[in-house]
């Protein structure tokens, strides 16, 4: 039962990092991270908005000249993150810098999840009663009868 409680943690606290891509172009449904070129950035504007520094989506199609994407974030010069519901946006490739593939980062997740998993049992054990601090067993605790 715990190993199975360990597993289920694991998958749920998983950690993600981007990488370059292993192959020349990304296939069908592969999680990516496009940045873009500063003419990127003023030609794709009135498509994602002013000011994009980047943007993460699922590749639906990977031509020559551009990639299509189902955005899922538009990231900006100032940091901040615009999420975006799968809207279909056509990146030609002459706006893109880089392209990176999103990859579960087995390491990270181990840590996180090990110490996430320390946490739970210390809190177990913190409020785990062993009788001895706290409420009366119900005997004496009022006055004695006259």
């Amino acid at each position: 039962m715990q190993s199975v409680a360990g597993l289920l943690l694991l998958v749920l606290t998983g950690c993600y990092s981007y990488r370059p891509l292993e192959t020349a172009s990304p296939e069908f449904g592969t999680r990516v991270e496009a940045d873009l070129t500063d003419r990127g950035s003023v030609d794709l504007a009135n498509q994602i908005g002013p000011g994009a520094m980047s943007v993460r989506g699922e590749v639906l199609q990977s031509e020559p000249e551009a990639l299509i994407l189902a955005l899922t974030v538009v990231l900006g010069r100032n940091q901040q993150e615009t999420f975006w519901r799968g809207e279909h946006v056509r990146l030609p490739l002459t706006t893109v810098a880089r392209v990176q593939q999103r990859r579960f980062a087995l390491g990270k997740s181990l840590l996180f999840g090990g110490a996430v998993l320390g946490g739970l049992f210390a809190a177990v054990a913190a409020f785990d009663g062993s009788g001895d601090g706290g409420g009366g067993s119900g005997r004496g605790a009022g006055p004695s009868p006259q």
